[in-house]
């Protein structure tokens, strides 16, 4: 395997892995074949943008890699790279010729639609691209680190005004804006300030697909945390709900609903019981926020982008590098604020994206100009944040595209372990080989890189300001999803569920048997399990 690359990656897939194990005779002109392909791959894989057929053809390569390595791996024995006899057959030899066949066709299809025309050769001088950023950490102020709450205070006051008003009657208070607006911040920053005026308070985040099951238990477990309800079905968790909650002013905060039949479902068990109960709920659909204040003395509060002097203070606050080391190019700052749009969110990562090339101020600026005119021009419908997020995604290495991709393995609103992450990533073949660093120590600057790009979100121990997990952003999620769901990289069973990603063959699955209704799904899916490599299932 050559120097700094890995044996798999999402771009490149199973190539290198591949050809590490055809050393036996019989499989030499598979391998021959292979190493031009291999070639092709990781041109295009260096590439900052690729044009829709480099991609179409790239995932065919990459599919193709995959199917001879599982062949390969039914041949041989253990480690020893041998052959089994029993299997030294005429099949072996007519297998080896179709697969040069198939390689063939990809290397002239690339040849005939002229894909390598406009592609940048790698020098010895891009292997950098294969290797952590070298920025560092300053892990106190991130520890220290307050949320967001800049240009808030005016919504905050008038969202507070209406949960504690005095009226008698249940009201609904809804938040609506786009993704990574600040809905959420706001939202919890208003119950950290209000929900000790209430007898009983909970605060659920409710998410695209949620399990109808999960969701109330969840609302009923935070009201009543000391009593054990996990045995109860559905029927039953909304009969306790309604009894809980008759003769109690409440609280509850349903953060991120996406339908107005998720909505429907959890307004129906909370009970208007005359004692001045309240309901804050966020969305980023107009609709849904309409069904959820639907009444007269109920409220719509639509969020703001932030202005271009509000969107200056939040850029230096998120700098995660101290302030004597701030160096960046003026007119890239105020073209990445213009793509951001005063969106919260997409200001954080234009920061981290600045923050992670200061260690190499010359990059920075050939990059961001470069990155910004690609992205205008072949995701000029995107929203802002989706737009920076393309640029930050496309400056990673190679490798850290693949562990950033990798993340759709877990679920929305889950706390990722640092050490199983770490250890997921190597054992995936993700992490590249040194001779001065270990594969932990290489897989824990990539960790260190995705936080301080502000791609995921550190999650610290009680003692101490080292990061011990993360969490991802439920629209940096969504992106993910979407790379992974084009590469064929990793597949949650919601993404076939609702067939957001078809396709024939799976090669990694994520199963989240934590809410009730996915559990039906493992019987739909299982025509596309014969080759998958890895399966993660969540209890």
């Amino acid at each position: 395997m050559d120097d700094h690359m890995p044996m798999v990656s999402s771009l490149t897939g199973v190539i290198n892995s591949l050809l590490d194990k055809l050393t036996a005779p019989e499989l030499q002109e598979i391998r021959h074949s292979l190493e031009s392909m291999k070639k092709n791959l990781v041109s295009f894989a260096n590439q900052r943008v690729q044009s829709m057929l480099v991609q179409q053809w790239m995932k065919q390569a990459r599919e193709l890699a995959y199917d001879i390595e599982d062949w390969v791996d039914d041949l041989l024995i253990g480690s020893t790279g041998q052959i089994q006899p029993a299997l030294r057959s005429l099949n072996v030899a007519i297998q080896v010729e179709e697969f040069k066949v198939l390689i063939h066709g990809m290397q002239e299809r690339c040849a005939r639609y002229g894909l390598l025309s406009k592609v940048t050769i790698i020098s010895d001088d891009d292997l950098a691209s294969f290797v952590p950023s070298k920025a560092t950490i300053d892990w106190e102020l991130l520890w220290g680190e307050k949320p967001c709450l800049i240009a808030l205070s005016n919504p905050e006051n008038e969202l507070i005004r209406h949960l504690i008003d005095g009226e008698r009657k249940l009201k609904v208070v809804s938040v609506v804006g786009i993704g990574g607006i600040g809905k959420t911040t706001l939202a919890t920053e208003v119950y950290r300030k209000v929900q000790s005026q209430f007898e009983c308070r909970a605060f659920i985040h409710v998410g695209r697909n949620p399990s109808v099951w999960s969701t109330l238990m969840n609302i009923l477990c935070q009201l009543d945390p000391k009593s054990y309800y996990w045995g109860y079905d559905e029927k039953q968790v909304v009969t306790k709900l309604w009894e809980f909650l008759g003769k109690k002013r409440y609280l509850i905060v349903t953060d991120d609903i996406w339908t107005v039949c998720t909505w429907s479902a959890i307004s129906c068990v909370l009970p208007d019981n005359n004692l001045g109960s309240r309901i804050l709920a966020t969305t980023r659909i107009n609709d849904v926020a309409s069904s959820c204040s639907i009444q007269p003395t109920d409220f719509v509060l639509s969020m703001k982008a932030l202005s271009d002097c509000d969107s200056k203070t939040l850029f230096r606050s998120r700098i995660s590098v101290p302030k004597e080391d701030w160096q960046f190019d003026l007119k890239n700052y105020e073209n990445l604020m213009e793509v951001c749009g005063g969106t919260p969110l997409a200001i954080t990562v234009a920061a981290g994206l600045l923050a992670t090339n200061f260690a190499e101020p010359s990059h920075q600026s050939n990059m961001l100009e470069k990155a910004i005119f690609s992205v205008g021009n072949q995701h000029s419908k995107l929203q802002g944040v989706e737009k920076i997020l393309h640029i930050s995604y496309g400056d990673l290495s190679l490798p850290a595209k693949s562990c950033f991709m990798y993340l759709n393995i877990f679920p929305e609103n889950h706390t990722i372990r640092k050490d199983c992450l770490i250890w997921r990533w190597v054992a995936e073949g993700f992490i590249p080989e040194s001779n001065e660093e270990s594969s932990w120590e290489i897989g824990a600057r990539y960790f260190n890189e995705l936080i301080i790009r502000r791609l995921v979100q550190p999650v610290f121990s009680y003692d101490d300001d080292q990061a011990v997990g993360c969490t991802v952003h439920g629209v940096i999620l969504d992106f993910i999803a979407s790379l992974s769901g084009r590469e064929n990289f990793v597949m949650a069973t919601e993404d076939l569920r609702f067939e957001q990603f078809p396709c024939d063959v799976i090669r990694r699955l994520s199963l989240n048997c934590r809410d009730q209704g996915e559990v039906d799904t493992r019987d739909d899916i299982t025509m596309h399990l014969s080759r998958v490599r890895s399966l993660t299932v969540f209890f």
